[in-house]
C-alpha cells in the first residue's frame, strides 16, 4: 500500500490520508497514525468537486487532539461526529457554523463548546461559498483530571458535562470568545509559517493548553451572563482583525475611535459592537490591557524608571499610569518590580 505524505515549505510533512475520515473519531484519525519518518500529523484534502482547502489533525498528547480547518465547500457541508467521549472546542475564526438543530449558530468570529459523555453523536454544518478557518480542540477526560490536575467539579457547564456518567447526550454552547483565547487562535493559524518541523509541535501544545485554559477561565466566568451566537460578516470580522492590530502596534497612542473606524471601514457604532463582542472588551479596555502587559513586561525585564514606563506605554503623566496600574492589577509598579515576575500578578482589572 502506497503511504502519500506531504511535505510543506517549512518542512513539516504530513501523512495524506481520504478527507472521509472526518467524519468519524478522533480514534478513527489516530488508527494507523505513524509520527515516525518526520510526520507530524494528517492531512485531510477537500476534494476538488467538493471545495478546497484542508484540515490538519495533530496529537498533541495522549488526551488532547488538534485539527485546523482552512476549507471552502462549494456548497452548505455536514460534519457527522460521533462519540468519542470527547469536550470539543470549537473556535470559529470566519466562515459560518450551525449545529443542524439550527439552535447554534456563529457567524464570523465565535465559539462553540461541546461534550460527548455518551455513545450519542451530533453534527454540525458549516457554510457553503465562504473560507471557513477554525481551530478545534479535542479533550478527553483525562485531560482535564490528569493533565490539567483540575477537580471536575470545578469545571464549568458544558465541560462539566463529559464528567456524567449517567448522560448519553452531547451537550453544547455558544462560549465566550475572550481576547486570549482568540489571540491563541490566530497563533496557531499562523504557527506553521513561523516555525519549522521541530519546533511546530511543542510550540502547538503550549497553545492547545493555553485556549483550553483561556476558555475555561471565560466559560466560568460567563455562567450567569449567557452570550447570544455573533453575527457578523466574513468582511467585518476582518476589519475588526484589523482594527485590533492597529490598535497593538499603537496602544501608546491609539487613534481615536472615528479615525479608527474611517481606517478600517465600519462605522463607529459597528465597530464599537462587533469589536466587544469579538475580544470581550471595549476598544478602551483593550488599549489598556495591552499598556498594562507592556508595562508589567518592562517592569520585569528592563531598570526604566516607574516615570520612563509610564512615557513608554503612553501616559503624558507618571502618577496618571501608577493609578491606572494600580487600578488594573491590584499592585502599585514599584511592587510588581519586587515581585519575582509578571506571572505573580492578578492579571483581571480590579471590579
Amino acid at each position: 500500500m502506497t503511504v502519500e505524505t506531504e511535505t510543506d515549505a517549512n518542512g513539516t510533512r504530513w501523512l495524506l490520508v481520504d478527507h472521509g475520515r472526518l467524519d468519524g473519531s478522533v480514534a478513527d484519525l489516530l488508527d494507523g497514525l505513524d509520527t515516525t519518518g518526520g510526520i507530524i500529523g494528517l492531512r485531510l484534502r477537500v476534494p476538488p468537486g467538493m471545495g478546497a482547502g484542508q484540515w490538519d489533525f495533530m496529537p498533541l498528547s495522549p488526551h488532547l487532539f488538534l485539527l485546523i480547518g482552512n476549507v471552502e465547500y462549494h456548497q452548505d457541508h455536514e460534519i457527522k461526529v460521533p462519540s468519542d467521549y470527547m469536550a470539543k472546542v470549537r473556535i470559529v475564526m470566519s466562515g459560518a457554523l450551525s449545529n443542524v438543530a439550527g439552535t447554534v449558530r456563529i457567524e464570523g468570529a465565535g465559539a462553540f463548546v461541546e461534550s460527548y459523555p455518551g455513545p450519542k453523536a451530533s453534527s454540525y454544518e458549516l457554510r457553503g461559498g465562504e473560507l471557513a478557518r477554525l481551530v478545534i480542540l479535542n479533550c478527553s477526560r483525562e485531560f482535564f483530571s490528569e493533565e490539567l490536575g483540575l477537580d471536575p467539579g470545578s469545571l464549568p457547564f458544558p465541560l462539566s458535562h463529559l464528567f456524567d456518567d449517567g448522560a448519553d447526550m452531547p451537550e453544547g454552547t455558544i462560549a465566550p470568545l475572550g481576547p486570549d483565547v482568540l489571540r491563541a487562535a490566530n497563533d496557531v493559524l499562523r504557527a506553521a509559517s513561523r516555525f519549522g518541523p521541530d519546533l511546530l509541535p511543542p510550540y502547538l501544545v503550549a497553545k492547545g493548553r493555553e485556549i483550553a485554559c483561556g476558555m475555561i477561565a471565560d466559560l466560568a466566568a460567563s455562567r450567569d451572563e449567557p452570550r447570544a451566537p455573533i453575527k457578523s460578516s466574513v468582511r467585518d470580522v476582518i476589519r475588526i482583525n484589523e482594527a485590533r492590530d492597529i490598535i497593538l502596534d499603537q496602544f501608546q497612542r491609539p487613534p481615536p475611535i472615528p479615525r479608527l473606524a474611517r481606517q478600517v471601514g465600519l462605522n463607529q457604532t459597528k465597530l464599537k459592537v462587533l469589536f466587544k463582542a469579538t475580544f470581550g472588551l471595549t476598544i478602551h479596555d483593550f488599549t489598556q490591557k495591552c499598556r498594562m502587559e507592556r508595562a508589567v513586561d518592562l517592569l520585569a525585564t528592563t531598570d526604566l524608571t516607574v516615570a520612563e514606563i509610564a512615557y513608554a506605554v503612553g501616559y503624558d503623566y507618571p502618577a496618571s499610569f501608577t493609578h491606572a496600574f494600580r487600578k488594573f492589577y491590584g499592585h502599585a509598579p514599584k511592587q510588581a518590580r519586587i515581585a519575582s515576575g509578571p506571572q505573580e500578578l492578578r492579571t483581571t482589572p480590579e471590579g
